[in-house]
């Protein structure tokens, strides 16, 4: 049996269309294990970073990163590669990496591109990091913004918001953080957890 182009290109199992995955929210909570176990959000996570060690190991390695040589590579147009050398020297590559690697912290970092026109073209002036619990994922793995009018998360305008995620899955987008890694030794360490 020869199969038909339409049964090739679209998607056969999704959330949409499976037994108990899809959630009535219209958004995926984060599988988490940790905080679902806790029934908390991931700002549970920026808690153990008072914890002098956890801090001090993610200064450190945020330092080590920020410390590797980068370079842009020349696109063989000389004009382009003067406006993005310009760009990239006006903005603050340090902090934006340091917001970036905030994905290895909690999973995923979202961040948001501000524009602006000048002299004819529409450049980036900054990228700024935003907090995890803002954000959630539909069904289809889209990063949706929460809002006060939809608590289910919007749907964000293209080329406003790039993704860091550290081990992202279609099971969860949400990635996998390594403060929860270290979430019960740090509590523990702190004095036990109160429940």
């Amino acid at each position: 049996m020869t199969p038909k182009k339409q049964d090739l290109i679209r998607v056969i199992a999704s959330r949409a269309n499976a037994i108990d995955y899809w959630s009535f929210m219209h958004y995926l909570p984060n599988p988490d294990p940790v905080l679902k176990k806790m029934g908390k959000d991931i700002s549970a996570y920026r808690e153990i970073l008072s914890d002098s060690h956890v801090e001090g190991c993610v200064r450190r390695r945020k330092a080590a990163i920020k410390g590797l040589e980068w370079r842009i590579t020349p696109t063989g147009n000389e004009k382009t590669d003067e406006i993005l050398t310009a760009l990239f020297d006006r903005l603050p590559m340090s902090q934006i990496i340091s917001e970036i690697l905030d994905a290895t912290l909690f999973g995923y970092q979202a961040l948001e591109v501000m524009w602006e026109s000048e002299n004819g073209l529409l450049l980036p002036t900054a990228i700024v990091g935003k907090t995890q619990e803002w954000f959630v994922f539909d069904e289809e793995n889209q990063l949706k913004l929460r809002t006060k009018e939809n608590i289910n998360g919007e749907e964000l305008p293209p080329y406003r918001m790039l993704l860091a995620t550290q081990n992202a899955t279609y099971i969860n987008p949400y990635g996998l953080g390594d403060l929860s890694l270290c979430f019960w030794a740090a509590t523990f360490k702190k004095g036990g957890f109160k429940f």
